[in-house]
Formats: C-alpha cells, sequence, structure tokens
C-alpha cells in the first residue's frame, strides 16, 4: 500500500501498489487525487547511481594498489547527486500538489 495525505484536506489515504491508475478521489473530500509514485526514478537519476556504484567498486580497489582516491570520491559524489535529484523530484512534486489545491480551494489562478 501507498500512504500519502490528501493535498486538499489532508486526510490520510492508502492505496493499493499493484492498481492500473494512479488517480483516486479522496473520500473525505471527495476531489481528485493524483497518487505518488514512490519507486519512480528519472533516467539521469538511475545513471548516476549505477556509475556512481561502479566508480567505487572498481575505484576502492584500485585507490588500495595506489591509483588514488579520484574513481572512489567520484563515485561517492555520482551516489551523493542521484540522491539529490530524486529528493528534488519528490519534493517538486509535493509542492506542485500543494499549489495546486491552494489555486482550486481559491477558485482558480489569479488572471
Amino acid at each position: 500500500m501507498i500512504r500519502f495525505s490528501c493535498p486538499y484536506c489532508r486526510e490520510r489515504l492508502r492505496f493499493p501498489r499493484g492498481a492500473p491508475s494512479l488517480s483516486t478521489s479522496c473520500p473525505n473530500c471527495g476531489k481528485a487525487v493524483s497518487v505518488p509514485n514512490r519507486f519512480s526514478t528519472s533516467f539521469t537519476q538511475l545513471a548516476l547511481l549505477v556509475v556512481g556504484w561502479f566508480l567505487i567498486i572498481v575505484g576502492v580497489p584500485a585507490a588500495i594498489a595506489g591509483a588514488g582516491l579520484a574513481m572512489p570520491v567520484g563515485g561517492i559524489l555520482c551516489l551523493a547527486a542521484g540522491a539529490l535529484l530524486g529528493a528534488v523530484e519528490r519534493l517538486t512534486w509535493s509542492l506542485n500538489s500543494w499549489g495546486r489545491a491552494f489555486w482550486e480551494s481559491r477558485s482558480g489562478p489569479p488572471e
């Protein structure tokens, strides 16, 4: 189950993971709500994570052998960038969801 809050009334909602749709209506306020997909990752984020782990796995033995720390440090930076990108995507989804709820509760955005 995916657990999240309705952006309109803040009611706690649950949604089955395997459901074919990513939208539902809130049982409390009746408004249509987009279900957050917590396991989606962008291609860029996935590439950063794969490259990061590769650099760490290959770079640590090379650093031990005396080749320097550039590869393991680069791997750690790639992993950090991938995690940061994921956090920014989740924050963007939350801000868009709350902004949409704010304007809809006031009869639409200003002209």
